[in-house]
Order: structure tokens, then C-alpha cells, then sequence
């Protein structure tokens, strides 16, 4: 049973009768959102299989959207018992504005615009959304208001490294799969030519970044935002829009054999606008941190960056906060450690409420 001590911001486990550390509470907010995308895969699942209706659909993925955002947000905040009036309300509108994305979901799904791979990408969308409420929850549990930090883990502002047509194939060790199907515990061609585990997988919106269209050397077409990462013939990782700029070559593999190697110029299409809502797509790879899609090897990336706050103290009393913007060790992007060089640490004053 863990228990929020507010003096020290933290949880205490009374079994164990001691302080949970923050990775801890980090794996349990992860954990959280895995049961709950489990549950919004059999939901979606049902109903592609024509076990459930649009609108029996449409009300169970408001229950779990309901139940992600308010879980997530007690979780970062220390316990239901910590939220104010204030901050159910503030909680209300953001569970508010996934019910508006979703009726467009459903209208897509209606329409018959959506294949079913899109349609489960897209309702996992809505549960991996909930990470933002957890991160600024968090914040608050500190004292501070949802507006006085520059960005959220979660909220679209971190760079955008994502594939953007999940039907394209990533090399696996029992052979080709599309994105979307490609799933935790997979094993995947790297550039290192040896098969690694995914260890995670993301969709998330990609509304407002640029799609590039880069054709590889087999003639298959591979959708992805512009500063997304492909292993040059130089052995250096460059980005779609260098690669579109400078007609850069790049490196593909048929194989986990290096001798078997292709060197290409590829065709790039200049891009188009995302629009708002536009699932992308991304796996995290142990180790080697990159995939063989349609024979490019790309890199991944999966921001893990958050916030950490200690207390400023003067004369025994607690009078602001000193907020840190910590890199991932595992995956960060250029954007985060540019913002870590400019706000750390960010001097905050803690709210009087």
C-alpha cells in the first residue's frame, strides 16, 4: 500500500516501510497505460470483428479514456485524495477534449475511412494521451500551476522522429512485418547487423509535422516526418530533409549479412502538412536503437525526458522549487537537450492556493 507524504513529495510503501523511489512510480504510471491499450485493443478488436457496435464502442473507449487520464493524473499527483475541486475540473477538460477527437474517430470509422490496423493505431492513441496528465500532475503535486513549465512529457512539443505509413515492413527475425504489427518483444534487424528486442512501441499525433515520402532502393515507399533519421553510406545518421536537400546516399540491408548491403540515392517527395490527429508511429530498440524498414535502416526514437524538481530552501522553510529537465537515458532528441542546456534548472515560486 503506498501512501503520499506531502512534505517530501513522495510515496511511502508501508509494507515494505520505506520511500518508492521515482523510477518505481515512473514503471507503474508505464504500466497503467499497457493494461489500459490492452483494453482499448479488445474493444477495437470486437468491433472490427463485428462482435460490438459503433456507438457500444464508442461508449466503452470513453470509459477508458475517463479512467486513463483521471488514474494517470492521481498517480503523478499523489492520490485522489490530494485533487482539488480545481484540478477536477481542469482534468474534465482534458478528458473533454479527447470525447471531441473521438466522435472524428468514429466518424472515420463510419465512413469506412480507417483499415483495421489504423483504426487499433488510432484508439491507443487516445490511452498513450494520458501521459500528459500524469507528467503535469505531477508538476502540481510540487505546487505548481499546469502553466508555469515550457513543455510536458506527452504533449506533442519534443521533436517528432516517427514513421507515418504503418504499412511499411520492419525486418524481423522470423522476416517482414508491417509497423503496425510489429510488437513489444519482437526481435528486430539493427544496423549492427544482430537482432534486438523492441522494447517499446508508440503511436502518438503528428498533427503539424511534415511528411516526407522517401522511396527505397526495392521501390517500396516509406512515409516519415522530415527529421527523421536514416544511416547514411557514410555511416553517420542524417535526416529525411538532408537527405531530400543534398541527395544524400543511404545504406539498405536485405539481410543480417553486411556483405549483402545496398548503396542508394533515394527519391524523396517534398512533403505535405499532417494534419491534426494523424497517428505516427515509432518502436524503441534495446541497445542499438534502429530498424531495417522496407531495407532502410532507420533510427528510433522515443523521448523518455521529464521533469524532476527539488526544493529551495532558505531558513529551514521550503520557498520555491528548482525544476530540471532530465534527458532519457535510453532516448532523447536534439530539441530536449538544447531545452536542458536553456531551463536547467528553471527557479519556480511555489503557488500560495
Amino acid at each position: 500500500m503506498w501512501k503520499w507524504l506531502d512534505k517530501v513529495k513522495q510515496f511511502f510503501n508501508a509494507f515494505i516501510g520505506r520511500a518508492v523511489d521515482k523510477q518505481a512510480v515512473t514503471g507503474a504510471s508505464n504500466l497503467n497505460l499497457a493494461i489500459n491499450v490492452n483494453s482499448v485493443d479488445a474493444l477495437t478488436t470486437n468491433l472490427i470483428n463485428g462482435n460490438l457496435s459503433l456507438g457500444a464502442w464508442q461508449q466503452g473507449m470513453r470509459d477508458l479514456i475517463k479512467q486513463s487520464v483521471i488514474q494517470q493524473y492521481a498517480l503523478g499527483r499523489g492520490g485522489i485524495a490530494q485533487m482539488t475541486q480545481r484540478e477536477w475540473g481542469s482534468i474534465g477538460g482534458i478528458i473533454a477534449d479527447q470525447y471531441r477527437y473521438l466522435d472524428g474517430f468514429a466518424a472515420d470509422l463510419a465512413a469506412g475511412n480507417l483499415t483495421p490496423g489504423q483504426a487499433l493505431m488510432r484508439a491507443r492513441m487516445y490511452i498513450n494521451s494520458a501521459r500528459e496528465a500524469y507528467n503535469k500532475a505531477k508538476a502540481r503535486a510540487w505546487g505548481l500551476v499546469w502553466n508555469r513549465l515550457p513543455q510536458y512529457p506527452g504533449d506533442g512539443a519534443t521533436e517528432c522522429l516517427c514513421i507515418t505509413t504503418p504499412e511499411s515492413r520492419v525486418l524481423t527475425s522470423v522476416g517482414w512485418k508491417p509497423m503496425r504489427d510489429v510488437s513489444i518483444g519482437d526481435y528486430v534487424l539493427t544496423h549492427k547487423n544482430q537482432y534486438k528486442r523492441v522494447v517499446a512501441k508508440i503511436i502518438k499525433d503528428g498533427g503539424g509535422e511534415y511528411e516526407y515520402f522517401v522511396k527505397a532502393h526495392t521501390g517500396a515507399v516509406v512515409g516519415c516526418t522530415g527529421n527523421h533519421y536514416w544511416l547514411s553510406a557514410f555511416e553517420r545518421w542524417q535526416k529525411t530533409i538532408n537527405c531530400y536537400k543534398h541527395k544524400l546516399p543511404l545504406i539498405s540491408k536485405r539481410d543480417d549479412n553486411s556483405e549483402n548491403d545496398v548503396i542508394f540515392t533515394p527519391e524523396i517527395a517534398e512533403m505535405r502538412l499532417l494534419p491534426k490527429n494523424a497517428p505516427v508511429y515509432d518502436i524503441t530498440v534495446e541497445d542499438d536503437h534502429s530498424f531495417v524498414i522496407e531495407g532502410m535502416v532507420s533510427h528510433n526514437t522515443n523521448c523518455q525526458c521529464t521533469w524532476e524538481f527539488e526544493a529551495v530552501e532558505k531558513n529551514g522553510a521550503v520557498v520555491g522549487i528548482d525544476a530540471y529537465w532530465v534527458l532519457g537515458v535510453a532516448e532523447h532528441c536534439d530539441s530536449c537537450v538544447e531545452n536542458a542546456a536553456k531551463w536547467n534548472p528553471l527557479h519556480l515560486e511555489l503557488v500560495d492556493e
